[in-house]
């Protein structure tokens, strides 16, 4: 959740980690520069969601206000589905959903999803629904890992050694063939850790003319999509 346990005067508090607490800050100075910004800027919230052909008995939005009782008991929940949708301070964008029929069983409605399918989403459903608000936008996405594809990605120290060879090829360096992989990780590292990521998202939209702002981990409560499901 982005939390630890620290002792303060011998009693244990939970703290939020120090990346996140940066990654928040980043956040927040972004969004006022782009809500102060002289250009009239639309923020734009992407988000996913699941829903069951039947309904489902066991997860659901709702809000704290919500009447509640005990719910009915659905024999079977039938197929899964997987929304992909973007809205902003007017509502739901046109033509911009995607019904995704889920194959799998996994509870977990993110597996559905793919870096080729979100990016083929953003292409032809996203940036055309954006173009018809004639305005400049910015979208506000989290870091789920299909949004984060990145650009020219290094490798890692996991990677194989010839992967490793192959991407120290392509940006120049000098190695010999018979570096070890601590070796050439050695090579690799020092470019890994000062170099700014690339997303394929945020290229792809702002070719299209928009910016793209990610919200920091464990805070899906700035993306007011999550609290608009149920209304969809």
């Amino acid at each position: 959740m982005g939390y630890k346990h620290n002792e303060v005067n011998g009693r244990k508090i939970l703290c939020e980690q120090k990346h996140v607490v940066a990654a928040k800050i980043t956040f927040l100075r972004t969004y006022l520069q782009f809500l102060n910004s002289c250009e009239n800027l639309t923020f734009v919230y992407l988000d996913e969601t699941w829903i069951y052909q039947n309904g489902s008995s066991i997860r659901r939005w709702v809000h704290d206000t919500d009447l509640k009782s005990n719910p009915t008991k659905i024999k079977s929940e039938g197929s899964r589905f997987t929304i992909l949708h973007a809205g902003c301070s007017t509502g739901f964008l046109d033509g911009c959903n995607n019904f995704l029929n889920s194959k799998n069983n996994d509870r977990d409605y993110h597996k559905t999803m793919d870096g080729t399918i979100f990016q083929n989403w953003v292409v032809n459903q996203l940036i055309p629904a954006l173009a018809k608000l004639n305005q400049k936008c910015v979208v506000v996405s989290d870091n789920a890992p299909y949004h984060s594809v990145q650009l020219d990605k290094p490798a890692t120290f996991s990677s194989k050694k010839c992967e490793m060879q192959e991407w120290l090829f392509k940006h120049s360096f000098e190695f010999d063939k018979k570096f070890s992989k601590k070796q050439l990780w050695d090579l690799i590292k020092p470019f890994r850790n000062n170099r700014k990521k690339r997303y394929l998202i945020d290229e792809t939209l702002k070719e299209s003319g928009h910016e793209v702002l990610r919200l920091p981990p464990y805070h899906c409560r700035y993306n007011p999509v999550e609290m608009a499901w149920r209304f969809y």
